[in-house]
């Protein structure tokens, strides 16, 4: 098996790809495909030149929020998600910040040594900033009805509601 990471957009159908095969996966919240095209940066898995998964990527400041992140099924469990997520943390300039409700990347955070830090609560202003250009670009996309009914869709599906938050602090 070859893996191959690369900082490129998806293409249009790699996205229709994630977009379809996240339908039941409850720990990611609907992103839409032109949603999917509005994040600051992306870093793109394939294995034996097969499209595997997505991390994309928000900035503000000096940070750099990673997520959401997407593996296609067929590659679970392949490392594909640790790949990207190592990626991410080496390439990306400044502090790195990543939350998620998916216990299998809480594991990836922790083995690669990301420290967890925040909460809703406390979380840095760059970070509340880049939480509002996300929730923008999803009105702004004309993709927040489809959001919203997949949000209440997956909550009903799963009762996923545990966030946890991990930081790679870089002064």
């Amino acid at each position: 098996m070859k893996l191959e990471i690369k900082s490129q957009t998806p293409t249009v159908e790699d996205i229709a790809q994630v977009v379809t095969d996240t339908k039941n996966f409850p720990f990611l919240t609907y992103i839409g495909p032109r949603t999917w095209q509005s994040f600051d940066r992306w870093y793109s898995a394939y294995v034996d030149n097969s499209f595997a998964g997505v991390l994309a990527v928000n900035r503000f400041g000096d940070w750099s929020k990673l997520g959401p992140l997407v593996v296609l099924s067929k590659f679970h469990g392949k490392g594909v998600a640790t790949a990207l997520i190592k990626k991410a943390v080496a390439t990306e300039k400044g502090n790195v910040y990543l939350a998620s409700a998916n216990p299998a990347v809480w594991k990836i955070a922790q083995k690669i040594g990301m420290g967890e830090k925040y909460n809703w609560l406390n979380l840095p202003l760059s970070m509340n900033l880049i939480y509002l250009k996300l929730s923008l670009n999803v009105i702004r996309c004309r993709e927040f009805i489809q959001f919203v009914k997949e949000m209440l869709r997956k909550q009903r599906l799963a009762n996923v509601h545990h966030h946890r938050h991990f930081v790679t602090i870089r002064q």
